[in-house]
């Protein structure tokens, strides 16, 4: 049995009745011929991957002048459509502030007008809404007449003279609190 190894690892280099030294002499060889093989095929296999690895390098090293355009136009495009970007973001920050919008709420509803964020800019527009509902709420407060304390005769009701003198906005405000009142000073007076 151990001859039927001998034959399968030696191939056709075995022979009836070897000795085990001859054996180990083929076995030794014929080793030593795979590894010539093998260090030959490296040996080809280094060669070819410097070269591969040289011409990538030089590849690598000789852009064209078209791609260094192409690069060059990429860049620029991309810092154009950047400051196009900020120009409309800071055009727009300057119309919502003119419309009464406080810097930040004007900032931040321009971005996302630009960015198209429809919700954030209708929930800013809601905002500032608010905000300028109270303040016309408030100035129309300080423009109400109130009684003189210091004047005992005056009750807070408004005299013809006083409706006169009034503004639109105070009238409508006059007119909202006491409708009975106002019709009565529009028609003539109390």
């Amino acid at each position: 049995m151990e001859q039927e190894k001998l034959k399968s690892l030696l191939g056709d280099s075995y022979k009836d009745g070897m000795t085990d030294d001859e054996a180990i002499e083929v076995l030794s060889q014929l080793r030593a011929d795979e590894l010539s093989k093998y260090t030959k095929d490296k040996a080809s296999f280094d060669k070819t991957s410097k070269e591969l690895a040289d011409l990538k390098k030089k590849q690598g090293e000789k852009l064209t002048e078209e791609e260094k355009q192409r690069e060059e136009f990429e860049r620029l495009k991309t810092e154009n459509e950047r400051l196009v970007r900020e120009g409309e973001i800071r055009d727009l920050t300057t119309r919502y502030m003119s419309l009464g919008y406080d810097s930040k709420l004007a900032h931040e509803t321009a971005e996302a007008f630009v960015n198209k964020d429809t919700a954030k800019v209708l929930t800013n527009q809601e905002k500032f809404n608010k905000i300028r509902e109270e303040a016309i709420k408030a100035d129309l407060l300080k423009k109400t007449p109130r009684p003189d304390p210091s004047n005992p005769d005056d009750t807070g009701t408004v005299t013809k003279e006083q409706f006169d003198r009034m503004t639109l906005s105070q009238r409508t405000e006059l007119y909202q609190k006491d409708p009975e009142l106002y019709k009565q000073l529009r028609n003539g007076g109390k």
